[in-house]
């Protein structure tokens, strides 16, 4: 069996100093059915737990070895800037399960699967923006934020002190529904920063019951004038009842291919890590063909927004990046009285947001 001293010894080897050097004193941990070691190092305290039941090495353990070859602290992924905890998804019955283990670090995040034990390396752009790389900041709304003054959100700025540089809003949604604002939101919103359109997406069981969705998010845009500056996006985080996985996949293809073929740019996809994780059975279909905007969040605040999260977002479905991270629901954007969801694009040095988007 391979023992926490072991694992000590391999960061060790790998460059990852003890400050002071200590010999292994390994403490039993009942309610976590194991042992833990913690020992000081030249970038923090750093943890490693092993688990009774599976024989896992967690906290810098089961993901160790994915860590150790990226070259440890030195390398394509950085430092960590947090502990290991678990990956949640929902169980079917309004709870939360773990299905394995997450690392998160400057550059990107380590996952493991509890199933599988296979460990994923998701690289997701800078923390901290340098020469390579622009950040742009941008919101996403929709009739949930009233009258928005659209001169304001181009020039105010936020609390932050962030200028939007682009914003997404929503066109229509299920079968046959239109955002009362939308047709307001984009014309007032025209000239003022790049702008895409979305569609809140209604699977079925049947690709070909989505004709009449697809082209009702299609005319709604012809109609406003075509689909902005940057692509469409597809928002899905929901199932109807009786809808599987298969099916959703099936429906969300048969939509985007549709979508594509209208205005020649490939569409975005919309969805957070649970619901694709669970509802979605992490379908690893579409990550080679299209680009993800992840929503992932900090804790929830006191007004029903969520705080910013502070290290990268879990990628889901074989994407090893994302385009776009929602990363918070906050107030405090100009022209916007009420909450308003944030967004962030890492786009690589001379290239624009569209060009990062669409290539």
């Amino acid at each position: 069996m391979v023992t926490i001293a072991d694992k000590y010894a391999q960061l060790k080897a790998a460059g990852f100093v003890p400050v002071p050097d200590l010999p292994v004193i390994e403490i039993p941990l009942p309610d976590f059915a194991g042992r833990f070691f913690t020992f000081a190092s030249t970038i923090g305290p750093v943890t490693i737990y092993w688990h009774a039941a599976t024989g896992a090495h967690e906290v810098y353990g089961a993901i160790l070895a994915a860590y150790l070859a990226q070259g440890g602290p030195q390398g394509a992924l950085g430092y960590p800037v947090s502990g290991e905890y678990d990956t949640l998804v929902g169980n079917g019955a309004g709870g939360l399960k773990a299905i394995g283990r997450t690392s998160d670090f400057q550059r990107g995040l380590i996952s493991w699967d509890r199933a599988s034990g296979q460990t994923t390396v998701s690289l997701t752009g800078p923390v901290v923006v340098g020469a390579d790389f622009e950040q742009v900041i941008g919101i996403d709304v929709s009739t949930y934020q009233g009258q928005i003054d659209w001169t304001k959100v181009a020039t105010q700025g936020t609390s932050d002190g962030e200028v939007a540089g682009f914003a997404y809003i929503r066109a229509t949604h299920d079968d046959a529904g239109t955002d009362h604002r939308f047709t307001a939101n984009w014309a007032a919103s025209a000239g003022h920063l790049p702008r895409g359109a979305y569609h809140y997406f209604r699977a079925h069981g049947q690709p070909d019951q989505m004709r009449g969705q697809v082209d009702h998010f299609i005319n709604t845009l012809q109609a406003a004038g075509g689909p902005g500056e940057l692509p469409p996006m597809v928002d899905i985080e929901s199932l109807p009842a009786g809808v599987s996985a298969a099916q959703a996949s099936a429906s969300l293809q048969f939509f985007l291919s549709l979508l594509e073929q209208a205005f020649g740019v490939r569409p975005l996809i919309y969805t957070y890590p649970s619901f694709w994780n669970h509802n979605m059975a992490n379908s690893m279909a579409f990550s080679a063909t299209y680009k993800l905007w992840i929503a992932h969040y900090g804790p929830q605040t006191a007004d029903g927004g969520a705080a910013p999260r502070s290290t990268a977002p879990q990628l889901v479905g074989g994407w090893n990046q994302f385009a776009l991270w929602q990363n918070a629901v906050k107030k405090g954007v100009g022209g916007i009285t009420g909450l308003v969801d944030r967004n962030v694009a890492f786009v690589p040095a001379g290239r624009s947001l569209r060009d990062w988007l669409t290539n």
